[in-house]
């Protein structure tokens, strides 16, 4: 990618913009972040917007950077907010084996009740456990993405019940409506 960057021609002054957009961006996004790592992050992709489309006329870069780095910040604290959502409920679903009994007999535990789901059920939810996109997961299974809600969905659902069934727990409130038998 950065010879992508460097075979194009550059506007001269590239590095005085840096140089003197940088510090002020960062320190703005630390604020807005509550993160340097992740301003500093957010600061340099702005800059790879703007070298990679520079506007079309020279003009005040600081606004526009300030508005790119702004937006990619905003995009960042919704992918945060997200992933922080995923985790606490995966934290809180014995199904996923990240809650439950002793791990050694919890992990059993899944991979029996992972055992008992069709192929496709599996597959669906491994993949989104390990972080597979929608796009990637209707990919994977051969189906229109508009679909991998509706799957993914009974797929929980029936993984559920099976985990609930090794453990012995009636699991009556997951319900199976709509699988087929």
């Amino acid at each position: 990618m950065e010879a992508a960057i460097a075979a194009r021609p550059q506007r001269p002054g590239w590095d005085g913009v840096f140089a003197e957009h940088y510090p002020g961006l960062v320190r703005h996004l630390s604020h807005l972040l509550g993160d340097r790592a992740a301003a500093e992050d957010v600061a340099q992709e702005a800059f790879v917007r703007l070298m990679r489309r520079p506007p079309p006329r020279d003009g005040d870069m600081s606004g526009l950077l300030r508005v790119t780095a702004r937006r990619l910040a905003y995009n960042y604290l919704r992918g945060e907010r997200r992933r922080r959502s995923r985790e606490e409920a995966q934290a809180h679903d014995p199904a996923l084996g990240a809650a439950g009994p002793a791990p050694a007999e919890g992990d059993a535990d899944v991979r029996g009740a992972l055992d008992r789901l069709a192929p496709r059920d599996r597959l669906a939810v491994l993949l989104r456990a390990s972080g597979a996109s929608y796009a990637e997961l209707a990919d994977a299974l051969g189906m229109p993405v508009s679909s991998v809600g509706t799957t993914l969905a009974r797929a929980t659902r029936r993984l559920r019940a099976a985990y609930a069934a090794a453990q012995g727990t009636s699991g009556e409130g997951d319900g199976d409506r709509g699988a087929r038998r």
